[in-house]
């Protein structure tokens, strides 16, 4: 999980500059995401199938392909917010499919623990 790493210790203190489009800096923060978390995910067997860039907000989702389970990511806005870091906080839960923008409980870890618990997650 060492991608995810890199980038959770590159960002963590990394300030983005509001706008209302998508700025350089956040279009990388978001491509070096996809990147490390595609990577990640595939050294423990799972695969990175929907990857999505909003507005300071990046969501995925994650199929462990032996017994076809779905999870839905969510690292919120990274312009920060009241309750601590994004990276900190970033959301898992179960989906049923591509469009499951609401499936099962919200769950919730850091960055760099993230592909650990979506394995976890899609074993049960």
């Amino acid at each position: 999980m060492g991608n995810l790493n890199k980038v959770y210790n590159t960002y963590i203190n990394h300030e983005f500059e509001s706008s209302s489009g998508l700025t350089p800096d956040f279009a990388a923060f978001a491509n070096s995401v996809k990147k490390a978390l595609k990577k990640d995910c595939e050294s423990v067997g799972l695969e990175l199938v929907k990857f999505s860039r909003g507005h300071f907000d990046v969501t995925a989702f994650v199929r462990n392909p032996v017994i076809d389970k779905l999870v839905y990511v969510s690292i919120g806005d990274m312009r920060g917010g009241c309750c601590g870091h994004p990276l900190d906080q970033v959301l898992y839960r179960s989906a049923e499919h591509l469009k499951d923008y609401h499936g099962g409980h919200n769950n919730f870890t850091s960055l760099t623990s993230l592909v650990e618990r979506l394995k976890s997650l899609t074993e049960r």
